[in-house]
């Protein structure tokens, strides 16, 4: 993936249960640095595919109300839904590549809602993925190693 200008990438910790391979996922901080797209590798081993896993994602927004959309992101595919909760702008994706799943999250104050969705919908026009599971090529040498699946 190719960063907008003044965009910087951390290594980051999730929620304990927020991402269901585990904790690990980059976090591709904003220029102001008070919002944030989280990457992560996310698979729910029930639904036997990271498309189906996508589906059932967007289903569940569905569920509590909030549309998804089909959304394509570079060489990715998926689902998209915007919603405010917990008392922020979220901006999700439930994306796949082959067996490749990748979850996307912006999160951001509601005041400041819209203010970098031109820069992180061109970062995600250029996500790439390569075959070998989960070795997620985003341009990003450190994102395989956040993620724990450089193997």
């Amino acid at each position: 993936m190719e960063l907008a200008p003044g965009w910087t990438v951390q290594p980051h910790r999730l929620a304990p249960g927020a991402a269901p391979l585990g904790d690990p996922c980059i976090a591709v901080v904003a220029p102001a640095g008070d919002a944030a797209l989280r990457m992560f590798a996310w698979f729910d081993n029930r639904t036997g595919s990271a498309e189906a896993a996508a589906r059932i994602s967007a289903e569940a927004m569905a569920l509590r109300g909030v549309a998804a959309v089909p959304a394509h992101c570079g060489d990715f595919s998926g689902f998209y839904a915007c919603d405010v909760a917990y008392g922020e702008q979220w901006r999700q994706w439930f994306l796949f590549a082959g067996a490749v799943p990748l979850g996307c999250v912006y999160r951001s104050d509601p005041a400041v809602a819209g203010r970098d969705d031109a820069d992180v919908d061109a970062m995600l026009r250029t996500l790439r993925a390569r075959p070998g599971g989960y070795r997620i090529r985003l341009g990003l040498a450190v994102l395989a190693k956040a993620l724990g699946r450089d193997r």
